[in-house]
């Protein structure tokens, strides 16, 4: 058995690659993606699921429920105690699957010219929050891209203590100063909304420091944090896949994170951001993203 806590990047990965193979077989069908639908809430545009009828799904994403996710609450030190998350702070706005060529990370995606964040050009007073996820092993960065039309200042507004403990951190990369502050940090906890027995005893619900546990690199621009987590630098990445491969599955996981609170004052959490993928066909992966529409 593939113990959570110890595994949870690779958790990712067991996740990643179980689309990847069933998708392929979808592939050979002739299959072809569905789309997302673009909804306002409030300020922010963010992406709901779209009905999906007949044939023809190979990939989709979109953001989940926050309130399905249990954080640290005020107390937390000394109870121990965990509550529904408030919504997330960063709506999601993209993601974009692209093949790594040759074996080579795509590092620091916001300095590639045919990004979406360089082709989009989202205006001066955005501020972005962008996870690139690594899995060599595979062929596939998997990035997303979290944004708030007007900037840091709307995580201000919403929820202070988070803005404190984010603003920190920004101004460490950008200094580069005190890595292993930010290794520690950022949270992440995965979840498996529909699949396999195997891979719902595989991937918990566990949340982890993935700073302490892979590799991650952080890149900072004047409106964007970007965190490259390098998911093959974990132990036994190479067996769960070979797993992983054995199932044609359904796979539909939800990938969310925050920033750990390590003082009273930083509580009760709050999610950051997430996002929910479903059936993502990996071999398509190419210069062009999946896009919403």
């Amino acid at each position: 058995m593939i113990l959570a806590n110890d595994y949870a990047p690779n958790a990712l990965v067991t996740i990643l690659a179980h689309a990847n193979e069933n998708m392929k077989r979808r592939t050979q069908r002739g299959e072809t993606p569905v789309r997302e639908v673009k909804a306002d809430d409030g300020d922010y545009k963010v992406y709901q699921d779209a009905p999906v009828s007949g044939k023809g799904v190979w990939g989709r994403w979109t953001q989940p429920d926050a309130k399905k996710f249990k954080v640290r609450d005020s107390g937390y030190l000394s109870r121990k105690q965990k509550r529904p998350s408030d919504p997330f702070l960063f709506p999601i706005q993209h993601v974009e699957f692209r093949k790594i060529e040759g074996g080579k990370p795509l590092n620091h995606i916001c300095a590639h010219e045919d990004s979406w964040w360089r082709t989009n050009k989202p205006g001066p007073s955005a501020f972005a929050l962008i996870f690139n996820i690594q899995v060599t092993s595979i062929g596939v960065s998997v990035i997303m891209y979290h944004i708030l039309p007007n900037g840091m200042d709307q995580v201000k507004k919403a929820c202070p203590r988070v803005h404190d403990m984010l603003h920190a951190l920004v101004e460490n990369v950008r200094a580069n100063r005190d890595k292993a502050k930010v290794d520690a940090r950022f949270k992440f906890i995965p979840r498996v909304v529909t699949g396999p027995f195997i891979v719902r005893c595989a991937v918990k619900e566990t949340p982890v420091i993935m700073g302490q546990k892979v590799s991650q690199s952080y890149y900072s621009g004047n409106n964007y944090l970007e965190v490259d987590v390098h998911v093959d630098s974990s132990y036994a990445a190479n067996a769960i896949i070979k797993l992983a491969h054995a199932y044609s599955v359904n796979i539909e996981c939800d990938m969310v994170w925050l920033l750990e609170a390590k003082e009273e004052k930083e509580l009760p959490e709050r999610l950051l951001a997430g996002v929910r993928v479903s059936n993502v066909d990996f071999s398509k992966s190419e210069g062009k993203p999946l896009q919403a529409s």
